[in-house]
């Protein structure tokens, strides 16, 4: 009897031992899912990745020369506060989306279901519905 138990106790673990998830393979591998903050966005000249960071950046380099030139920045536009929503709310829990790879009735979905989860105020919502759809595909 004592044959027996050990002879199936030496089979489970050898069964176990050979399983996938125990065995590393070779060869081919599959690499791990990582999730990052870059996404394309479009700029004038052309298609480059950027981070929000990248984004806030440009964002302030912007303001910084037009106070050289001005004297006083001009106030800032729904389309620039809904940019900066866009990218500082968004970009807080996910990559940010391209806008230019959705239509506009796509946006209003999207913005739908995502307003509630990054708790956009009403302004909010209708600043960052304006940049998304000034820029979304047509």
């Amino acid at each position: 009897m004592k044959k027996i138990i050990l002879l199936s106790f030496i089979s489970a673990m050898g069964i176990i031992a050979c399983s996938k998830k125990t065995v590393p393979t070779t060869g081919t591998s599959t690499p791990e899912k990582t999730e990052t903050k870059t996404e394309t966005v479009k700029s004038d000249t052309d298609m480059r990745p950027a981070t929000a960071e990248k984004i806030q950046a440009d964002i302030e380099a912007k303001k910084k020369e037009e106070e050289k030139q001005g004297g006083t920045p001009p106030p800032m536009t729904m389309m620039d506060n809904g940019k900066n929503v866009f990218v500082t709310k968004c970009g807080k829990c996910h990559a940010l989306k391209n806008t230019g790879d959705y239509t506009a009735n796509q946006w209003d979905g999207i913005l739908k279901a995502m307003a509630p989860k990054a708790k956009l105020s009403g302004d909010e919502t209708r600043q960052v519905e304006a940049y998304i759809k000034a820029n979304a595909k047509q």
